[in-house]
Order: structure tokens, then C-alpha cells, then sequence
């Protein structure tokens, strides 16, 4: 039995083995496609890839949403920054016509 590598298909991990086994005077050539471990490997490549797309996608998801929603939720301890700009100026800001009656 004579064996030997002849090509690689068109740029791929695709081995093609031919052995010409010489037997009753005339030879019998058989091809042998070894790409069973060549496709494990690409499937195997392939669906750690579609899996860290997933879990990617999926994390990018959850942070917009909680970002959307912590967004649109009031925090009690911030409640009062909504408050008219006129009730944060500091009294001494305030013109005479705005003091309180007893401090005149």
C-alpha cells in the first residue's frame, strides 16, 4: 500500500488521502477524505462563536434596559431636584419686595 497527500481543497483544512493498494496485478486506487476532525473543530469553533455572540448581545440587552429603567425611576433621595428654580435661590438673593413681612 503506497498513501500520500496529494491536495488541499480549494484553501481549506480538507485532507485527501490516496492510497493505491497493489493487488491480483492491477491497481485499485481508493480515496479516503479525512475532514471528520477538520469538521468537529470548524463546528466546534463556529458554535463558541454563536454562543459568545449570544451572551454578548444578551449582556448588552440587560445593561440597556437597566439603564432605561433606573433611568425613568425617580430616586427617592433625588425627588427634590424637580423643584420650580425660584424655591433654590438663597434668601439673600431675594429683592426687598420678596423678603417676608417681618424681616422689612
Amino acid at each position: 500500500m503506497v498513501c500520500y497527500v496529494p491536495l488541499t481543497v480549494s484553501k481549506k483544512e480538507v485532507v485527501v488521502v490516496v492510497c493505491v493498494v497493489v493487488g491480483g496485478g492491477r491497481g485499485v486506487v481508493v480515496m479516503v477524505v479525512l475532514i471528520g476532525v477538520v469538521v468537529v473543530v470548524v463546528v466546534v469553533v463556529v458554535l463558541v462563536i454563536v454562543v459568545v455572540a449570544i451572551v454578548v448581545s444578551l449582556t448588552v440587552f440587560v445593561l440597556v434596559v437597566v439603564v432605561l429603567v433606573v433611568a425613568a425611576v425617580d430616586i427617592p433621595g433625588h425627588a427634590g431636584k424637580h423643584r420650580p428654580a425660584s424655591q433654590h435661590r438663597p434668601v439673600s438673593h431675594l429683592t426687598r419686595a420678596e423678603l417676608p413681612e417681618t424681616s422689612k
